[in-house]
């Protein structure tokens, strides 16, 4: 389990300070992050088309929004509700 206290370098609107995140919270959060910087290189490449760039979009969308709801289940959970 992972105590997250100090502040991050970069503001997040999703923020963890407090909250005692779970090892299979973690490994999911960690995936979502994973598969977010895979798609932000893949979006960046010269030879992705207009197209793909588009789906890229919209895939990282996807992983914000189940990022927002694991941390907001998460932050529930240890009664924090919406901070």
């Amino acid at each position: 389990m992972i105590a997250i206290t100090e502040r991050a370098a970069s503001p997040n609107r999703y923020s963890l300070i407090g909250v005692n995140v779970d090892d299979v919270t973690s490994v999911q959060l960690l995936e979502i992050t994973r598969h977010h910087c895979k798609l932000a290189l893949e979006h960046g490449k010269a030879t992705t088309t207009q197209e793909r760039r588009k789906q890229v979009i919209e895939e990282i969308q996807s992983l914000r929004l189940a990022r927002h709801i694991l941390i907001e289940q998460l932050k529930q959970s240890q009664n924090f509700g919406h901070i």
